[in-house]
C-alpha cells in the first residue's frame, strides 16, 4: 500500500517537474548567461570584490529580468489579440486555393512598434505542410501570408505564435484554433508542357505508328525543340507571342479512355500534372479517372478533382485500389490507361507491376519532378560523404529506372520548366 503511494507521489513530481519543464521560458543562451553570471559574482564580485564583474552579473541579472517581463508582458497582450483575432473578410468562407502560391487568408495582427526588444513569429501546427510569413502592411498591423506545399481539405486551423526577445534570452508561445473551411487543389503547371504530348503519335492515339502528314495549316504554341522554320514571324510580332504551324493530322487522336493516379510520398508534382490534364480535356468527354482512395471512378472532370485532393489522406493505399476500381470497368477501357505516380519510391511500387501486369496493352506512366539536377562539383568530397540521405534527384533516377523495368513506356515532366525531359536529358543528369 505504501510503495503504490510512493508510486504515485512520484509519478506526480514528474509531471509537475515535466509541466515547469516545458513552461520554463529561458533559452540555452539564458541559461548559460544566467549560470555565468552568477559564477562572476559569488567567486569575483563577493570573494574577491571585483567591482567591475559585480557589475556586470547584475547587468547580466537586470537584461534577464528585463526580457522576461517584455515577454510575460506581450504574451498576455498577443492572447488577449488571439481570442479578438481581426479577419478581412469570413474566416469562416469556404475558399479554393492553389498550392505553391502565396495567399492571404485575412488575419491581422499587431507589431510591436513601440517595443523593439519584444519579437513573435507564426507557424501553423495543424496543417503542418504551411509555409507561413507575416508582412507589414502600410498600417502597421502585420498580416499573414500562407503557402500551402501540398493539396487538402481542412476544417480548422491550429496556430503557434511564439514570442521572444531580440536578445534570444527568452522564448515563450501558445496555440489556438479557428474554424475554416479550405480547399487547395494542386498547383498548376505550365500548359506549354502538353503541347509535345498532344502532338506526339503514341500512347493514346488509335495509330501508334502514324505520321502527321498534310500541310502545316494549324497552329500552337511553341515548344522547345521545334525548328525556328515553323515559327508566324507575323504574329509573333503582332501578339509578341510564339506560334508554329503544325501539319494537319490524317488520323484523328483518340483520347485516352482511363486516367490513373497513384498517391504516395512525393507525388504533389504528379497531382499537379493530373489537375493540368484533367482541365486540358485531354481525356476527351467519356473518360474515366481513378483515384486511391475513391470509391467509384470519376466520369466528370469536378469529381476527378475532387478525388484527386482527397487521395492525400489515403496515401498508405498507394496502388491497390486500382484493382477494385477497375474491376467493373470492360478490358477494352483499359487499353488506353494514363497513370499517375509519384516521384518517390515507395510501396506502390509492386502493386502498380501487378496491375501494370493484367493489362493487355502496356500503359503510359506519367512521372513528374520539381527537383532539379544537383551541381556535385560545388561540394567538396568531405560533404559528399557525409550526406546522410541520398540526394533527391538520385531518387527519382531511381523511381524512373524501376518504372522502365516493367516494360511500359515513360515519361518525365519537369515541373520548374514546363519540359520533358529526354532519354539525352537524363544521361546528362546522372
Amino acid at each position: 500500500m505504501k510503495s503504490k503511494r510512493l508510486h504515485r507521489l512520484f509519478q506526480s513530481a514528474l509531471r509537475i517537474l515535466r509541466s515547469i519543464v516545458r513552461a520554463w521560458p529561458f533559452t540555452a543562451l539564458g541559461h548559460f548567461l544566467f549560470l555565468a553570471a552568477l559564477g562572476l559574482y559569488f567567486y569575483y564580485g563577493r570573494a574577491q570584490s571585483d567591482f567591475v564583474f559585480h557589475s556586470v552579473s547584475f547587468l547580466i541579472f537586470g537584461l534577464e529580468i528585463l526580457a522576461l517581463a517584455a515577454v510575460f508582458l506581450g504574451l498576455l497582450y498577443l492572447r488577449y489579440v488571439a481570442r479578438h483575432l481581426t479577419f478581412e473578410g469570413d474566416p469562416e468562407e469556404a475558399r479554393t486555393l492553389d498550392a505553391g502560391s502565396h495567399q492571404d487568408l485575412g488575419l491581422r495582427l499587431p507589431s510591436f512598434r513601440f517595443i523593439p526588444i519584444i519579437d513573435y513569429r507564426l507557424r501553423w501546427r495543424s496543417p503542418d505542410r504551411v509555409q507561413v510569413t507575416l508582412q507589414r502592411t502600410e498600417s502597421g498591423r502585420l498580416r499573414e501570408q500562407v503557402r500551402f506545399l501540398e493539396r487538402g481539405r481542412f476544417s480548422q486551423i491550429e496556430r503557434y505564435i511564439e514570442v521572444s526577445d531580440i536578445f534570444g534570452l527568452v522564448t515563450t508561445g501558445f496555440s489556438f484554433t479557428r474554424p475554416a473551411s479550405l480547399c487547395v487543389q494542386p498547383a498548376p503547371v505550365l500548359a506549354e508542357a502538353f503541347c509535345d504530348l498532344r502532338q506526339t503519335s503514341g500512347e493514346g492515339f488509335s495509330h501508334p505508328l502514324g505520321n502527321p502528314t498534310g500541310d502545316r495549316v494549324e497552329m500552337r504554341r511553341y515548344c522547345d525543340g521545334d525548328p525556328l522554320r515553323f515559327v508566324i514571324w507575323k504574329a509573333y510580332a503582332r501578339t509578341r507571342r510564339l506560334l508554329v504551324r503544325t501539319p494537319e493530322r490524317a488520323l484523328n487522336p483518340e483520347p485516352s479512355a482511363i486516367g490513373c493516379f497513384v498517391a504516395g510520398e512525393g507525388d504533389e508534382p504528379s497531382a499537379s500534372t493530373a489537375r493540368m490534364l484533367l482541365s486540358s480535356e485531354l481525356y476527351g468527354e467519356n473518360f474515366v479517372f481513378l483515384a486511391t482512395g475513391a470509391q467509384q471512378p470519376a466520369e466528370n472532370p469536378r469529381d476527378a478533382l475532387r478525388d484527386l485532393i482527397d487521395s492525400v489522406q489515403h496515401r498508405e493505399h498507394g496502388a491497390l485500389d486500382l484493382h477494385s476500381l477497375t474491376a467493373s470497368l470492360p478490358e477494352h477501357r483499359l487499353e488506353n490507361c494514363v497513370i499517375f505516380v509519384p516521384e518517390r519510391l515507395g510501396h506502390w511500387l509492386e502493386p502498380l507491376r501487378a496491375f501494370v501486369a493484367r493489362l493487355r496493352r502496356p500503359p503510359l506512366l506519367l512521372l513528374t519532378t520539381d527537383q532539379s539536377p544537383e551541381k556535385p562539383l560545388h561540394q567538396s568530397r568531405w560533404q559528399r560523404l557525409m550526406k546522410s540521405s541520398p540526394s533527391k534527384s538520385l531518387e527519382i533516377l531511381k523511381t524512373y529506372d524501376a518504372l522502365k523495368t516493367m516494360g511500359v513506356h515513360v515519361r518525365l515532366l519537369h515541373l520548374p520548366t514546363g519540359r520533358w525531359l529526354t532519354p539525352q536529358d537524363l544521361e546528362a543528369w546522372r
